[in-house]
């Protein structure tokens, strides 16, 4: 059985968390590369978030970015903003 498709309001969601994970990290002045190492995640993963690619992210994979970013869950979602 395959993903479904995401709709429209997925993907903008998706790129809304991307933006804001690299928003952070940007502010830790991160690298991907320390970011995935941190959070315990696929290099190639953490750049597919950041790109938007990734609609439907697991809890667990947001929760332990937020972790490595020093951060809530809550203050991510935060800064999406309406996304």
């Amino acid at each position: 059985m395959g993903r479904r498709q995401a709709t429209p309001e997925e993907r903008e969601r998706g790129g809304a968390l991307g933006r804001e994970l690299q928003r952070r990290r940007n502010e830790r002045e991160m690298t991907q590369t320390q970011l995935a190492g941190a959070a315990g995640i696929d290099l190639d993963a953490l750049r597919g978030l950041e790109q938007g690619r990734y609609a439907h992210p697991s809890f667990f994979t947001v929760v332990a970015l937020a972790q490595a970013l020093d951060c809530t869950v809550e203050q991510i979602v935060e800064g999406l903003g309406d996304a």
